[in-house]
């Protein structure tokens, strides 16, 4: 693949931000330069490249001792709040990874260009920031569904700073439920589109199939839904996990992305805990038959991610 020299530009209060070296993605550009320049992540002191490079390797080589290393530093070791902690080193790695920008473009491109779309398990709101910029003059409406409220308030100030207010929504809420903790309905006005990326594998079967039904029961006839979800080979295979994991990182690192000396302790924290939660990762057979119970059937299909996740585009 061909790589252009690092486009770099000059934002809001003279921070340095970074765009992605990958040629094929450059029409993101744009868009990653105001996400960056929104983001809190910039008041975190980077790491030499070098020595980042070296604690990543350290740590994927043994991740149960990076979640040792995480607790001792004062990392929370409960899910839910290490979550939390996590959110600030998702935002200032994942916009420098190019197979995870390959995912946006591609979000971008397949999803409806208005109506409302729905980013569920948008965490810190990334996917939805791009995809109201790009491509350049939609009309789209994001609504953000998380149950985690702290990445979710970043999603919020994250898409406030690049967005009119009417162009975005977010709502805490656990993504079976269909009513948020104010008891708004999100599903029920009905949307053009919606996404479910690295989401369905924490996800147990009673849970999506509730997801299911209310993509099914609102969700327009001529809608989309994106899934992305990990591979269960990515869950099984340590070798597999190991490659992807170094994959990511390099790319980040090559990009420029804004790593500090925690950021691989929590990566690897929450790497270390993959087993735990991977086993709801699905074959991509199963999924494709589970979905298609709901009436959704796949219209396009690719692996991605470092060829670590399935790609599925859905449609009635």
């Amino acid at each position: 693949m061909n790589r252009f020299p690092l486009i770099i530009s000059f934002l809001a209060c003279g921070m340095l931000c970074a765009s992605t070296r990958n040629c094929t993605l450059e029409v993101l550009n744009q868009a990653l330069a105001r996400l960056e320049a929104s983001d809190e992540a910039n008041s975190m002191i980077p790491l030499r490249p070098d020595r980042a490079k070296q604690l990543l390797t350290a740590i994927y080589q043994n991740p149960a001792l990076a979640y040792a290393i995480a607790e001792s530093a004062g990392f929370p070791n409960n899910m839910e709040r290490l979550f939390q902690v996590y959110s600030r080193y998702f935002d200032a790695l994942m916009p420098s990874v190019d197979g995870y920008l390959e995912i946006l473009k591609d979000a971008c491109e397949k999803l409806p260009l208005e109506g409302r779309i729905l980013d569920l398990g948008g965490f810190t709101g990334i996917l939805s920031a791009v995809c109201l910029q790009y491509p350049e003059g939609n009309q789209r409406k994001m609504v953000v569904v998380d149950r985690a409220p702290g990445p979710l308030a970043l999603a919020a100030k994250k898409l406030s700073s690049i967005s009119n207010a009417d162009r975005f929504q977010t709502h805490v809420a656990k993504l079976e439920d269909g009513i948020d903790m104010h008891g708004q309905a999100y599903y029920a006005p009905g949307f053009t589109g919606a996404t479910l990326v690295n989401v369905a594998y924490l996800l147990d079967d009673s849970q999506l199939h509730s997801v299911l039904g209310h993509i099914a029961a609102h969700m327009d006839k001529n809608g989309v839904l994106f899934f992305v979800d990990p591979d269960k080979k990515t869950f099984d295979d340590p070798t597999t996990k190991l490659n992807h994991a170094h994959n990511v990182y390099e790319s980040a690192l090559f990009n420029g992305a804004r790593l500090t000396k925690e950021s691989p302790m929590v990566v690897g924290a929450i790497n270390a805990t993959l087993g735990n939660r991977g086993h709801h990762a699905r074959e991509q057979s199963e999924i494709i038959t589970l979905f298609g119970k709901y009436g959704l059937h796949p219209k396009e299909q690719k692996k991605t991610y470092y060829g670590a996740a399935n790609q599925i585009l859905f449609g009635f």
